[in-house]
């Protein structure tokens, strides 16, 4: 958890949109809300022409690797799909083997198009301490401590979009009139049994 307020108080520059806030280690990053981020580069097979069996053994193999990982990860990917360069020079030293070459090269140029992808995987860990502090934070900027607060915990109760997509929306009594204009049922207040009424309700 970075105190950068001290530092800056209003978003000036880029710098202050961007979550980074120092390099720590080789490669390792440290961003403004107390995680640490890494990426890779890699390349591997082009996956826009690959089978659906391909894409399931892929699949498979990257969630058997990831699902060892534990709370507090979060995992980004990004694939870049360009167009191959050109074919490389001819190194081979014997003729035999030249002309093999010479044969791919001309597959390779009357084929068209050949494009290759590069790969980014980047992984960034949030120890859960630091999530469950910042969840109290009064402040809307990750990089600024505003108070203890739980005022995100309200706005989440009165969120007229979950209201809409969940199954049954339910609202208290006590939430502003246009939550409830979304909500399927109305509900006593915290003081009450709301919460337990509405269980019963709906037999959980």
């Amino acid at each position: 958890m970075m105190n950068l307020a001290k530092y800056r108080h209003s978003n000036a520059r880029l710098a202050d949109f961007l979550p980074w806030a120092a390099l720590v280690d080789e490669g390792i990053i440290l961003n403004k809300d107390g995680s640490f981020q890494r990426t890779a580069k890699f390349r591997g097979p082009d996956l826009d022409s690959a089978v659906p069996a391909e894409l399931v053994a892929v699949a498979g193999r990257l969630n058997n690797a990831l699902r060892r990982l534990g709370s507090g990860w979060a995992v980004f990917v990004e694939a870049q799909r360009h167009s191959a360069g050109a074919y490389p020079p001819n190194t081979f030293p014997d003729v035999a083997s030249a002309l093999v070459d010479a044969e791919r090269r001309a597959q390779f140029e009357e084929a068209g198009a050949h494009y290759e992808s590069s790969y980014f995987l980047t992984f960034l860990y949030l120890p859960i301490v630091i999530l469950v502090i910042y969840s109290f934070n009064d402040s809307k900027l990750v990089s600024v401590w505003g108070g203890w607060s739980l005022r995100w915990y309200r706005e989440l109760w009165n969120d007229t979009a979950m209201l809409e997509w969940a199954g049954v929306g339910v609202a208290m009594d006590t939430a502003p009139d246009q939550v409830k204009a979304y909500a399927d049922t109305i509900t006593s207040g915290v003081p009450g049994d709301g919460v337990a009424d509405v269980l019963d309700a709906l037999q959980f």
